[in-house]
């Protein structure tokens, strides 16, 4: 006990603050130094110690209080916080200003609506006068930084080449990869921050080993957008905060009202960035070419309406077929023959499968789980769209050869399998690959697996990163189908040959 408080009272001696402590009664008598910190009053526990634990604990507790007194005289990190003008941001940067944090916010300009169709329904303008506003009542500095070009060549190219082949790619994802956590990152350090601070709800923990870090789902799970971020570099994370990982939505609300903060109620934003609350099919035809063509009806094979064009439909979503008594729902896109399947219904069958293909693998360790490194299968949780609870699945690479493979079905000798080749109502345009495959097996009927969505696996709370969806195995409805009628024609499910099938492979 001797030997450790000379080394905790000369950690106190630098940090100052302290005109004087005394050990046998707990008193400080620099309190009203210490009380516009929020430490409030220290009383000791665990009544059984000695005093001189009880001491040295309490010098321990002091010294963690002290280090927002050390980052508020201006020795602790610098931190950007990206300000959207939006709630989330705004709490994010009163938060980390309360703990003593010097912090300043950055406005980041990624799209120019002005020359667009319906362009003034982008509140981008709302949004940079709000985070001034912001940035004043909470007395830091705001920078606004452009990021146009790049965000043009680095996510919204690749998002309308998507598009013309059938896929319905998710550019939040790229956003945050290429444009918030590498190129505002990067800017936020050269205008003089240690790390950049956002209000994404999720959150960072070191890895076992301590050497990396790893990110974890948010605790308002309703709220959770490590979905969105599962493509980040891992060696971005080291620069990077959430303060408000570990809240839930309505108290950040709650605490902007009671601070008075013109973004209390200040609505959500919604869908796409660069799309906003316009209608996504008048947005997305100013960048890629709209051709009508039919809906085909999955259970008669008959036409029953005309739809817009292909990339204004995706996986699951409602199709408005007018002079129709029921909904119809999208369950697939044979993209080479413009035609768009239905079926009557949100839980049609053909709305569901048990496996699918993904590509494009990202894992923020920065290498592949120690299971498909291996060779091996990898029991993990899914998600395949941002809103759905995390799901039970098994991956494996589709080059695996391991017994364990070979036992679950999956691996090399199974990726020509009728499982593992994309569902008869899955036809793309020439899709390039992106390096290896992985092989999908939900422990559940999945719901609307979308070629071009991401799916995010996760171990418990810690997210191992994120996929490109190529497209699903074979639905529900199209199994129910082959076992009832073999290989008979009549249907749209089974009239395409097995050999027929669109290999991505």
């Amino acid at each position: 006990m001797a030997g450790r408080l000379p080394a905790l009272c000369m950690k106190l001696s630098h940090l100052g603050r302290l005109s004087r402590i005394g050990c046998g009664d707990f008193r400080l008598s620099a309190k009203d130094s210490i009380a516009p910190y929020g430490w409030g009053k220290f009383s000791p526990v665990d009544e059984g110690q000695s005093s001189g634990d009880r001491c040295c604990k309490w010098f321990s507790t002091v010294v963690e209080s002290l280090e927002p007194v050390n980052r508020k005289a201006g020795l602790g990190p610098v931190i950007a916080v990206g300000l959207s003008g939006g709630v989330d941001s705004s709490i994010a940067a009163l938060l980390l200003k309360r703990q003593g944090y010097r912090v300043f916010g950055v406005y980041m300009r990624n799209w120019d609506s002005s020359d667009e169709v319906g362009g003034t329904a982008c509140s981008a303008e709302r949004d940079y006068e709000d985070a001034r506003l912001v940035a004043k009542q909470l007395g830091i500095e705001l920078y606004e930084v452009d990021n146009q070009k790049r965000y043009w060549t680095d996510v919204f190219e690749s998002f309308t080449s998507d598009f013309s082949t059938g896929l319905t790619p998710n550019p939040d994802l790229a956003c945050n990869r290429y444009i918030k956590f590498d190129a505002l990152l990067e800017q936020a350090k050269q205008l003089g921050a240690d790390k950049l601070a956002t209000g994404h709800y999720a959150r960072l923990a070191l890895s076992r080993d301590g050497q990396q870090f790893q990110l974890l789902r948010g605790i308002d799970h309703d709220k959770d957008q490590s979905y969105f971020l599962a493509s980040v570099a891992g060696s971005a994370l080291q620069s990077v905060m959430f303060p408000l990982g570990s809240l839930i939505k309505s108290d950040v609300r709650k605490l902007a009202a009671t601070e008075g903060l013109i973004t209390a109620q200040k609505r959500s934003s919604a869908g796409i960035c660069f799309v906003g609350r316009r209608n996504f099919s008048d947005f997305i035809s100013e960048y890629v070419d709209m051709k009508p063509g039919p809906f085909i009806a999955v259970n008669s094979g008959a036409e029953i309406g005309t739809h817009d064009g292909i990339p204004s439909y995706t996986h699951g979503q409602r199709a408005r077929i007018g002079g129709q008594p029921e909904a119809w729902y999208v369950v697939g896109k044979d993209v080479p023959n413009n035609s768009v399947f239905v079926a009557a219904g949100p839980e049609h069958p053909a709305l569901f499968c048990t496996t699918a293909v993904a590509d494009g693998l990202s894992w923020i360790s920065g290498a592949l789980p120690a299971e498909l490194a291996e060779g091996r299968v990898l029991k993990c949780l899914y998600k395949a769209r941002y809103r759905q609870p995390v799901e039970e699945c098994t991956v494996c690479l589709a080059s695996a050869d391991s017994e364990e493979a070979l036992r679950e079905g999956m691996g090399i000798a199974f990726t020509n399998s009728r499982k593992f080749l994309p569902s008869s109502l899955c036809r793309l345009q020439s899709v390039a690959m992106q390096g290896e495959q992985l092989q999908i097996k939900f422990l559940n009927t999945a719901r609307a697996i979308t070629p071009g969505q991401a799916l995010v696996l996760y171990d418990g709370e810690v997210c191992l990163g994120a996929a490109r969806l190529l497209h699903p195995g074979p639905s529900v409805f199209e199994e129910d189908f082959e076992h009832e009628h073999g290989q008979g024609q009549g249907q749209v499910a089974s009239s395409t040959q097995r050999s027929e099938l669109v290999h991505l492979h």
